[in-house]
Order: C-alpha cells, then sequence, then structure tokens
C-alpha cells in the first residue's frame, strides 16, 4: 500500500561521517509521527527514522509525541477543532487503541512548518509502523533503516499517563523484539529510571541518554548510574569540546532538533555522530 515511488530516486552519499536522523519521520513536510511522514522520510538516504512511542489503556504501543491529543495538531473524529482545555481529557493512557485511531492527526495546518503537507492520518501502533517501513525498504531495495524510538516518560505521570517502568518497558521490548530489526534499534529518553529499567531487561539494545539544559553531560551520565551507548542534546547546549570528551569515553553523541544550515554545518565540524532534523534532505545537503 506504502511502496516507494520507483520514481524518487535515492540521493546516495558517500564516506558520510555523521548520520541523518528523520525527526518524526520528516516533520517539516509530513504530519509528525504518521505512516505518512515516516514513507515520505524513506525518500531520502537518511540512516534513521526518530519516532515517539506511548501507550494506551489496552497497552497498546503507539507512535505519538504527545500522550494526549494536541489541539495543534489532532482533531475530533468528526474533524472538530479540539480546545486547549479537552485535551486534559483526551489523555492517551485513559482512551483505548479503538478510540485513539478515530481521531485525525493530519489535517491540521502548523504555523511552523509553511512547506508541511496535511493528509488524513492517524496515530499508529508501533508494530504498524515497523511493519510497514520493513516492507516498503524490501520492496523498493533501499538499505533498511534504524529506529531511534523515544520512550516519553515521566515518573510523576505513572498511572495517570503510563503504566509503570517495568511494564512500559516491557511493552516496548516486546513490540521490538516480534520483529528481526533488533540490531537496527536505538532507544532514547530524558527519563533516566525508564533507561535503567530497559538496560536491566535488555543490555543489548543501544541506549541513548536525552538532555536539554546546560548541565554538563558528565553529570547527566553520572546520575543516570551506568554508560549510555549515546547521549542526544539540543544542539545549543553542545560545544566542541564537551563532545571531543564524550567521543574519548566511546559515547557517541546526537544533535537535535538541527534544521539551519548553519546550525547543521556547525555540528558537522564538530564530529557529532547523528543529526536529527526536520529536514532531511537540507541535512544531507550539507553532508
Amino acid at each position: 500500500m506504502f511502496n516507494l515511488d520507483p520514481n524518487i530516486r535515492l540521493i546516495v552519499l558517500n564516506n558520510k561521517k555523521s548520520e541523518i536522523h528523520g525527526h518524526r519521520g520528516c516533520r517539516g513536510y509530513f504530519p509528525e509521527n504518521t505512516i505518512e511522514g515516516f514513507i515520505h522520510a524513506l525518500r531520502f538516504d537518511i540512516e534513521a527514522i526518530e519516532l515517539d512511542v506511548v501507550v494506551s489503556k489496552d497497552h497498546q504501543v503507539l507512535v505519538s509525541h504527545e500522550p494526549y491529543m494536541h489541539h495543534k495538531k489532532c482533531l475530533w473524529p468528526n474533524l472538530q477543532p479540539i480546545t486547549k482545555k479537552e485535551e486534559a481529557v483526551l489523555l492517551i493512557y485513559q482512551m483505548s487503541y479503538k478510540e485513539i485511531s478515530a481521531f485525525d492527526c493530519g489535517l491540521l495546518a502548523h504555523p511552523d512548518y509553511p512547506q508541511l503537507k496535511t493528509v488524513k492520518a492517524y496515530k499508529p501502533l508501533l508494530s504498524e509502523v515497523i511493519q510497514t517501513i520493513e516492507l516498503a525498504c524490501y520492496e523498493s531495495k533501499r538499505k533498511p533503516i534504524v529506529y531511534n524510538i523515544e520512550i516519553k516518560s515521566d515518573a510523576l505521570l505513572i498511572g495517570k499517563v503510563q503504566p509503570d517502568y517495568e511494564v512500559y518497558a516491557r511493552l516496548v521490548l516486546n513490540v521490538i523484539a516480534s520483529f528481526p530489526i533488533e540490531s537496527r534499534v536505538i532507544i532514547q529518553s530524558f527519563d533516566k529510571q525508564l533507561l535503567n529499567t530497559i538496560f536491566k531487561m535488555n543490555n543489548l539494545i543501544p541506549l541513548s541518554l536525552l538532555i536539554e539544559d546546560a548541565q554538563d553531560p558528565f553529570i547527566h551520565i553520572e546520575e543516570l548510574g551506568f554508560k549510555p551507548s549515546i547521549l542526544a542534546s539540543h544542539y545549543i547546549y553542545l560545544n566542541a569540546e564537551q563532545i571531543a570528551q564524550l567521543k574519548a569515553e566511546k559515547v557517541k553523541v546526537f544533535a537535535f532538533t538541527v534544521n539551519e544550515i548553519k546550525d547543521i554545518k556547525k555540528m558537522l565540524a564538530w564530529g557529532v555522530d547523528a543529526i536529527i532534523t526536520d529536514y532531511p534532505d537540507v541535512a544531507i545537503s550539507c553532508l
């Protein structure tokens, strides 16, 4: 159903030093975290697709950045607008996946993304995303993609918008284990306790600690309690010295969300291992 257009040529690059990861698919061009956006992202020669997961009331792992229906991104099943106040009662963890999938999350334009193509879309299951992407890569003879999966988690929200850590971790790991992709998966999170839970259950999957502040990244790693495979930071908090120090400690450095050419070039010059971007083609052009 979602075969890649054979007339669209993949951009082939040689000797790349930094990977390009499509942020929530390719958020600059298609609705974020949707099948349509992920399929479009595959048209570029990116190494990975970055996506976010949450859990429904019936313990389905689905792809969504927020644990609720965002009023700027989704519409009621009858396509009426969702108000900011209504978000509070539209918590994904309090809804069945059948209820969730009836909402539209692709028809709203976004003022921050003028090139965004609006299409009818819904919040898909993680299993559906993987199955669709794997089939699309196979049928188009595209190189296999890496899945950079962010688990949205917060200890203060357990029981309200997410299950406890062990249940949450097991649900996500079970979906991953149902496909032959474990060697092509990264799990990332801001929640250090969640990463610890994953690490105890499966220490083979590379784990990425997300940070978004000016605190020394080595303090974050010390708080984590083990050395992650990757430290992913908002690019504005990175500097060349820290990147060099982290890489000397065998910790890869990912920069997010890097969209401007001048910032992409700076991150490339500093030697980050991956750039997570809303505009994969722009980042590729900088390489």
